[in-house]
């Protein structure tokens, strides 16, 4: 388990000053190796269209899905399968699950474990799912615009969106991933 988790942490051991290593939380980043052995403090982002190639240590273009060696929880408000799980907007203390039909039932995470991070119940309150954070889990799906509930993102990529509207008359529903009659919503983020 030790193993596993040392591979969740970007390292320069190794590797000469001035080298590459991959974010093992996003394939489409990078840190830069300093003098003293450590990496970077943050991450660069390669172009659009990008992928870091941690054999070359250089961003190459991306012709299929790069892959995370330790990608983050997904924090999600749509459904994909049955039982998949799904933030709460506004309470971290409570998720959703996946049913059949695009049905979906509220739970709350137990006192010793009081926060959900888009997978499980946990105990630190920094890997809470933010529900203001515009994400693509899935690639060609589209997502709610958290700060206006009659509009929606179409993920043209893990990091890449479009953004687009239902028009006067109609809402965005998260759990089905369509614009749906009425223009009755609540947001859910305000600016």
């Amino acid at each position: 388990a030790a193993e596993a988790a040392d591979a969740c942490v970007p390292s320069c051991v190794g590797k000469d000053p001035g080298s590459y290593v991959p974010d093992p939380h996003d394939c489409h980043k990078y840190y830069g190796c300093r003098e003293n052995g450590n990496v970077s403090d943050v991450a660069f982002s390669c172009p659009d269209g990008y992928y870091f190639d941690s054999y070359y240590s250089k961003c190459s273009t991306e012709y299929n899905p790069c892959k995370a060696t330790c990608p983050l929880p997904g924090c999600s408000l749509t459904c994909h399968e049955d039982s998949d799980l799904l933030l709460f907007p506004g309470d971290c203390g409570k998720y959703r699950v996946c049913g059949p039909e695009g049905t979906t039932t509220t739970n709350s995470c137990p006192p010793l474990r009081p926060y959900f991070d888009g997978q499980v119940c946990q105990t630190d309150v920094e890997l809470c799912c933010d529900a203001c954070e515009v994400r693509c889990n899935y690639v060609g799906t589209e997502i709610l615009d958290p700060y206006n509930c009659t509009n929606y993102y179409f993920c043209q990529s893990f990091y890449s969106t479009l953004h687009g509207s239902c028009g006067s008359d109609a809402h965005f529903d998260p759990i089905i991933e369509k614009c749906v009659a009425g223009s009755e919503c609540q947001n859910v983020c305000t600016l």
